[in-house]
């Protein structure tokens, strides 16, 4: 039997402090989430200034807090369902805004085209212009409707006189080409 040999291993500085840096990281993604045992007031502000974009950093020296704990406070199941409140009411308030802002914006330029149409001047140096434009206005708002017209091809609207006139002279040329056609004479048969 031979004996067991003694082989002196080197360990490389670096690796180990890799595999070290490693395993803290494994570490804290398997460690649980932080999670209040209870909800502060605080803790709503904490996630609005950060919905409002206030840096963490900036946020943690108002409240007091470290940078990490704002974060984990931001990062809590309470706090995404303050943020999904927070956007929706901010998207409500947006749409009321958009239509009260489209509501006035319709109502001052209603006013601005009874200004025009109102202003006999610009009346005398274009009729026709402000015409225009005064039944495109009652045409949007429906005081006038437009009759669809229909696409005729290849066709001729006659009056009923100019059609009778029309048919008696067709009339004469049939007689007539009849009269003086050439006579073609019958083949014989043998």
């Amino acid at each position: 039997m031979s004996s067991p040999v003694l082989v002196e291993v080197h360990v490389n500085p670096e690796l180990a402090q890799m595999e070290e840096n490693q395993a803290r990281r494994r570490a804290r993604i398997t460690k649980p989430k932080w999670n209040p045992r209870q909800w502060h007031p605080v803790y709503e502000e904490v996630v609005l200034l950060d919905c409002l974009g206030l840096a963490r950093k900036d946020i943690a020296l108002e409240k007091g807090f470290t940078e990490a704990h704002i974060t984990n406070i931001c990062q809590t199941p309470q706090a995404q369902i303050i943020r999904e409140i927070f956007r929706r009411k901010m998207a409500k308030k947006y749409e009321a805004t958009v239509e009260d802002r489209l509501e006035r914006l319709s109502q001052k330029a209603m006013d601005r085209i009874a200004d025009v149409i109102d202003d006999d001047e610009i009346a005398k140096k274009n009729p026709l212009g402000l015409f225009d434009r005064a039944i495109t206005v009652l045409k949007s708002t429906n005081k006038i409707k437009e009759v669809p017209t229909t696409h005729i091809e290849n066709k001729l609207i006659v009056s009923d006189e100019a059609m009778a006139r029309l048919e008696r002279g067709m009339a004469l040329a049939d007689e007539a080409k009849r009269l003086h056609a050439p006579k073609v004479d019958a083949p014989t048969t043998p």
